[in-house]
């Protein structure tokens, strides 16, 4: 097993081809769910987006929900709750989330998920059906993907050469649009 690794699952696609092995990913390694991965997959911990998804956490009480506080609207009754900020290349290109303790957005749940994991220390994050733009529908709800070509090249941008400053950014995805480092599940299950 890797040390101080954590895995993100996100809802694309790519998931039908790891399905029948990523409940042993999850068991073996810290995981963190965005939005719907908590209604298929076991995580650890699972990030919500606005009040979109406050119905989940009546229906999954023993999940810990981090929710964000977002452009003054906070949410109540959450474990954890973090300040956020839209980052902007223009002129926050130099901006530490570190010394901040924010989490950054660039236009997706997985932005966020990746900012908690920086914050939270660690130092390898693996990316498992999230930020992968490689189709238009989500893979557990089968509900349509669409999104802004700025804001998918902003958080490439931002996963690629601000979280990369910070931890190492894999992906498990061979077809992600990601310029970081590729890697095989089999690998992390015989580790």
């Amino acid at each position: 097993m890797l040390e101080n690794t954590v895995i993100i699952v996100g809802d694309s696609p790519f998931l039908a081809t790891i399905e029948d092995k990523i409940h042993y990913l999850l068991e073996r390694y810290d995981s963190i769910g965005i939005n719907n991965a908590i209604r298929l997959y076991n995580v650890k911990e699972h990030v919500f987006l606005d009040d979109k998804f406050i119905p989940l956490t009546n229906q999954y009480p023993d999940v810990k929900t981090i929710t964000l506080y977002k452009y003054g609207d906070m949410i109540k009754n959450c474990k954890e709750l973090y300040d956020s900020y839209s980052f902007n290349f223009k002129k926050d290109t130099e901006k530490d989330l570190m010394k901040d303790r924010k989490l950054a957005w660039c236009g997706f749940t997985h932005d966020f998920a990746v900012s908690y994991c920086i914050i939270k220390g660690y130092k390898r994050i693996i990316l498992a059906g999230t930020a992968d733009f490689t189709g238009n529908k989500h893979y557990i709800t089968d509900e349509d993907f669409n999104y802004a070509e700025k804001l998918k090249e902003n958080s490439k941008r931002f996963l690629e050469e601000v979280c990369s400053r910070r931890a190492e950014i894999c992906t498990l995805n061979k077809d992600s649009i990601l310029e970081v480092p590729r890697i095989e599940i089999n690998s992390l299950l015989n580790k």
